[in-house]
């Protein structure tokens, strides 16, 4: 069958690196820096009681489009489309989304396989974040919880599904496995890797979310984006994981799959040793599922160009 393929146009700063035309450190992290400022500055307003007249839904979207449209989007497009090139470059340059990973081919394999992957993610997800919470929780933090009422109508699914899962998977994977990655592979794979984890995590702004975010999939994104020279694996996984969450909160109402889900996970052992074999299951899964993704997309070497 045929290749899926992405493409799109960004214009942003590039360096130096050995005659190749990299993402600048400096003024990306200039840029990360006033996304993030921006993402506080919105958080202190909703604590501030700013929002108070908005339902859920109307404060949820708010958030969304801030940070997934204006942050993740218009922001650093502006910043970069009105920057000049590092020192050594004339002018701006123009730097397609190749670098971000958006115009790579993508084998339908790799493409049914992340869709599966995402299940096992959210899986080990559950299982990191129950880990952490319990060594938190051994230090007398005490879990936040949500008091609001949940809309279990069709279209408050499907608007949630877009501002939970659809919007966050473009928008996060664009700006951490993307261009963050692209910026710091300069300083070696590793370093790409575990600084794009670390602010994907941070970016959380939630203690609970930070180390499983980081953990999961801004360690398994990194990899498969520095490996793969691609995100669109990424998006995949990082929006089967979020439809995942919404699906079990639309489906938490008395009788729902997510109420007898929870249930079981609460009171039955039975279904707790089936969720810790689910998890090491998920774990090996994920290890195959990141192998053959980056071989089937690992860019190819000089010499197998030339051949």
């Amino acid at each position: 069958m045929e290749n899926l393929n992405y493409t799109a146009e960004l214009s942003l700063p590039l360096e130096s690196d050995g005659g190749k035309k990299r993402l600048s450190i400096f003024k990306v992290m200039a840029a990360y820096f006033a996304m993030s400022l921006v993402l506080e500055l919105l958080r202190l307003a909703i604590y501030s009681g700013w929002f108070d007249g908005l339902s859920d839904m109307g404060l949820e979207a708010v958030w969304t489009v801030v940070t997934q449209i204006i942050v993740f989007t218009a922001v650093p497009a502006v910043l970069f489309m009105f920057s000049s090139g590092a020192k050594g470059f004339k002018g701006k340059l123009n730097f397609t989304a190749e670098n971000l990973g958006l115009t790579k081919k993508v084998p339908l394999k790799v493409v049914l396989l992340s869709l599966a992957a995402g299940v096992a993610m959210y899986i080990v997800t559950l299982l990191v974040s129950s880990i952490f919470l319990s060594a938190l929780m051994g230090t007398g933090y005490v879990p936040s919880s949500s008091d609001g009422e949940v809309d279990y109508t069709f279209p408050a699914f499907l608007l949630s599904l877009l501002l939970t899962a659809v919007l966050p998977a473009i928008g996060e994977e664009i700006t951490h496995r993307g261009m963050l990655v692209h910026a710091f592979k300069g300083r070696g794979d590793m370093a790409a890797i575990l600084w794009s984890a670390l602010l994907f995590g941070l970016m959380h702004g939630n203690i609970e979310q930070v180390f499983y975010a980081a953990l999961v999939m801004g360690v398994i994104g990194g990899i498969i984006s520095v490996k793969t020279g691609s995100i669109v694996p990424c998006m995949i996984l990082h929006f089967v994981n979020n439809a995942i969450a919404v699906i079990l909160t639309y489906t938490s109402y008395e009788g729902g799959f997510g109420y007898k889900l929870q249930e079981a996970l609460s009171n039955s052992s039975a279904a707790i040793f089936v969720f810790y074999l689910l998890a090491a299951a998920s774990i090996f899964f994920i290890i195959v599922y990141v192998h053959i993704t980056v071989c089937s997309m690992r860019p190819k070497s000089e010499s197998e160009l030339e051949a």
